[in-house]
């Protein structure tokens, strides 16, 4: 990977190389990325549908959103815990089990309209997508060893589909056949893990090169040298997340209100998401190239902006144009924070990544509650315009980020050599 003065954190860094009995083929990276569509998917039934379904199940839009938090909060406070052991085992036989993990408890909730219940299966499957997602992020990292900006938004544009294509699906099945319908989703995960079996992901293990699993001792020194990083990055994409988060939540609620009805609420969130895969794309080649802080700012500003000028669009095709543009240009800024973290911990790369998709948004999904809050008592359009202020926000505080001289004086301090 080219390193450039936006991009070095800590000195060159190896990515994790994979060792694999019998020899990992072509096919892996595109499986692990189905994995990730999978959960994702099954992941992204529940928070477009909550707010649409929420007074046929008598609770509030308020209630609802504390569904989608309690299962995001639960889920990103396990990644960071799930990476720690993942750096120690970096086996790909448990990719398989937390995908049918996923499946089973975000179907079962097809089974019930119990409040609680639909809480509960809810934060169960949202446990199996924590585990994945540090999982799979470094076994991709182990299975490309050049080019890793590239690589991870290979494997985010994977999740990123599979997010993208959950409420085209889910929102008119269950407007024509109700909650039930998420039940018969399930035969949809067995099929991909058992491709995923045949793939031989199950054997494949990741492990970086010429450098011992870092210890909690370890671990802990490298977060205190890179504390203030650490804190700042983290609370950049939790607050990126918040926003996105909303959004999402809200622009159902948003076009219905235009005179849409909840089958055709689906096709510009569709489009939206699907258009966001197009910025994870974009967003790891533009990293690579110019870095990752710049990378982010860029995102936030451009996002925001785009944003608001859909809060002023209509209801026409071009909201749906100028929509799906901004999650473009949000979601280049995702892969990008990945690699920026385990660029910071080389050594603990699972962990990181398990900061960056887990800890991170984790505080977007307690921002969610507090948007639900808002949107009830303040209104639908001031709550939606929170977003682009969230993103102002997130812009402003990578100021705070380690720049070009601080991290080559850092790099030359260490002598170039990679720690964690």
């Amino acid at each position: 990977m080219r390193q450039n003065d936006d991009s070095a954190i800590d000195g060159p860094i190896k990515a994790p190389t994979v060792a694999a009995a019998p020899p990992p083929r072509s096919s892996s990276v595109f499986w692990v990325a189905s994995g990730h569509f999978l959960s994702d998917f099954y992941t992204n039934l529940l928070p477009p549908l909550i707010p649409l379904i929420a007074p046929d199940l008598g609770f509030s839009l308020t209630a609802g959103s504390a569904i989608v938090s309690a299962s995001t909060v639960a889920s990103s406070l396990s990644q960071p815990v799930f990476g720690y052991f993942i750096d120690r085992i970096a086996g790909g036989a448990l990719l398989i089990p937390a995908v049918l993990w996923t499946t089973l408890w975000i179907s079962a909730v097809g089974l019930t309209h119990n409040y609680w219940a639909i809480m509960v299966l809810a934060v169960l499957g949202g446990l199996g997508s924590a585990l994945y997602h540090p999982l799979g992020s470094v076994t991709i990292a182990g299975l490309s060893a050049r080019r890793r900006g590239w690589h991870m938004s290979l494997y985010s544009t994977g999740g990123s589909f599979g997010y993208a294509l959950a409420p085209l699906i889910a929102i008119p099945l269950e407007a024509r056949f109700g909650l039930g319908v998420l039940a018969w989703m399930f035969p949809l995960g067995l099929v991909v893990a058992g491709f995923m079996r045949l793939a031989g992901i199950s054997r494949l293990r990741a492990k970086p090169p010429n450098l011992d699993t870092a210890g909690f001792a370890g671990i802990w020194r490298a977060v205190r040298e890179r504390f203030s990083t650490l804190i700042w990055l983290n609370l950049i994409v939790g607050v990126r997340a918040w926003a996105s988060y909303s959004l999402t939540f809200l622009v159902p609620l948003y076009y219905l209100r235009l005179g849409y009805t909840k089958a055709m609420v689906s096709l510009p969130l569709f489009i939206y998401l699907l258009v966001s895969t197009a910025g994870a794309m974009a967003g790891g080649f533009l990293s690579d190239r110019y870095g990752r802080r710049r990378t982010i700012v860029g995102s936030s500003l451009l996002t925001a902006t785009l944003f608001l000028l859909f809060l002023r669009s209509g209801s026409g095709y071009l909201s749906w144009a100028i929509l799906a543009l901004g999650g473009a240009a949000f979601q280049a800024a995702f892969p990008v924070s990945i690699v920026f973290a385990q660029e910071l911990f080389p050594r603990s790369a699972g962990m990181a990544s398990g900061m960056m998709m887990g800890l991170a948004w984790g505080v977007g999904g307690l921002g969610l509650s507090v948007t639900g809050f808002f949107s009830e008592r303040f209104g639908l359009l001031p709550a939606l315009v929170g977003s682009p202020v969230l993103l102002v926000v997130a812009a402003a505080l990578c100021y705070f980020l380690p720049g070009e001289a601080s991290r080559a004086g850092t790099s030359r301090g260490k002598g170039g050599q990679a720690h964690g």
